[in-house]
């Protein structure tokens, strides 16, 4: 077995006993991976490449953007081409094998429709039915999303390019009854919060859109979270995944990003009411203990904008499974500082993890830290290989880097739940 070098258990818990081994590259200069999986193991990897998107889309991410495909438990990936010369859809929305035994996706942006543009929006789905053979699509869907405002923030990277859209991300599932819900994040009429670090950019809020027809149409469902007052960023990026084991069977678990926390938020009734939100902690990592690497930073990046020089940390873009033996595994990145570890990546503890719960997302009793101290924009993904092993998928660089690389490793979990 090929073990991973550079892990590190920062918890143990003594019924889980973990291995992180086979660690290789899987999208050539890719970055920030999202990693989804059909029902039959298919595995799905989208990455940003180096060189820009060709804009042939209403509202792009500005990289290009390359899939590829593994037919044999992530063994193998190669390159998928969706139509030469045309950007491809942008895979942060999320993936959900249906009922009828489609596999279906959507791109993450939704976009305000021209002819009703207060309420109204337009995303675009794809699916398959033989494993990325072939694919059906683009197909319109229709959202009902009141109170929304499609145009009173830019991105994170300042721009405005982006207004007229919010974004689909990460999670979907379907419930026992047929309704797909989707996590969802961007700003109502009232979030009018300003982001600490990106002066046009407002906090966001997460919430829930369901649809009740197979994915043609979709209307506001609940609000997860919203609170001015929280992060940097408000609530954003919201991983979900639904409980199918043990005491909480049939609940839907959310993780959050904030721009300084991650925040957890739960609903026991399909998503129509979630528990108040809480931060959530891990053991050995703390965010706001600056004085262990003050000196590294302080006084050093006079040039950086004054809203980026904070010396706290901050976790990044979570992901949520559930394994077939009940265990519940997020990952998540750290950047320690959240801006100047583009400057200095070396604190150890700048970097990517594994936790696992057994109590179905009560508490984390089990964290490994994947890679820590070096360049990696602290995106992960996290699926179930055939065997029971975790398949867990970073990237090392960043923009700009000579050496970068989307990467996957797998993690051996041996778990004694008697």
């Amino acid at each position: 077995m090929d073990i991973k070098s550079g892990t590190e258990i920062l918890r143990q818990d003594p019924k889980i006993q973990t291995t992180v081994y086979h660690d290789r590259e899987i999208c050539p200069e890719g970055l920030q991976p999202f990693l989804y999986q059909t029902a039959k193991g298919t595995l799905i990897v989208q990455c940003q490449t180096p060189g820009q998107a060709k804009n042939s889309r209403r509202v792009n991410y500005p990289a290009d953007r390359k899939t590829y495909i593994s037919w044999d438990d992530g063994e193998n990936f190669e390159r998928f081409i969706f139509e030469e010369g045309r950007d491809v859809p942008f895979f942060e929305a999320g993936s959900l094998t249906l009922a009828d035994g489609r596999f279906f996706f959507m791109d993450n942006y939704v976009v305000s429709d021209p002819e009703e543009p207060k309420e109204h929006a337009i995303g675009e789905s794809w699916w398959t039915t033989d494993e990325f053979k072939t694919l059906t699509g683009p197909v319109y869907n229709r959202f009902y999303l009141p109170d929304i405002d499609f145009y009173c923030s830019s991105d994170d990277a300042g721009r405005t390019s982006a207004q007229g859209s919010t974004q689909l991300h990460r999670s979907m599932v379907q419930l026992p009854n047929g309704d797909i819900l989707a996590t969802i994040y961007g700003h109502f009429l009232e979030d009018k919060a300003p982001a600490s670090y990106e002066p046009h950019m407002m906090k966001t809020r997460s919430w829930i859109v369901a649809s009740s027809d197979g994915g043609k149409t979709f209307e506001t469902r609940s609000v997860i979270a919203v609170d001015d007052g929280i992060g940097t960023e408000g609530f954003g990026e919201p991983a979900m995944v639904r409980i199918s084991h043990g005491p909480h069977e049939g609940r839907l678990l959310c993780v959050m990003r904030t721009g300084r926390d991650l925040y957890e938020a739960h609903s026991d009734d399909d998503g129509y009411t979630w528990s108040v939100f809480r931060c959530m902690h891990f053991d050995g990592i703390d965010i706001y203990d600056i004085n262990k690497w003050r000196d590294r930073f302080e006084g050093k990046y006079e040039n950086v904008n004054v809203h980026r020089r904070s010396l706290s940390g901050a976790f990044v873009d979570p992901d949520l499974l559930e394994m077939k033996n009940g265990l519940i595994v997020l990952s998540f990145g750290v950047r320690i500082p959240a801006q100047l570890n583009w400057k200095d990546p070396t604190i150890p503890n700048n970097g990517v993890y594994c936790a696992i719960s057994a109590d179905g997302g009560e508490t984390w009793s089990h964290l490994i830290r994947i890679m820590g101290g070096k360049l990696t924009t602290h995106y992960t993904s996290v699926r179930e290989a055939r065997n029971g092993d975790i398949l867990f998928a970073y990237d090392v660089g960043a923009w700009g880097s000579k050496d970068r690389g989307g990467r996957m490793c797998r993690i051996k979990v041996e778990y004694e739940n008697h």
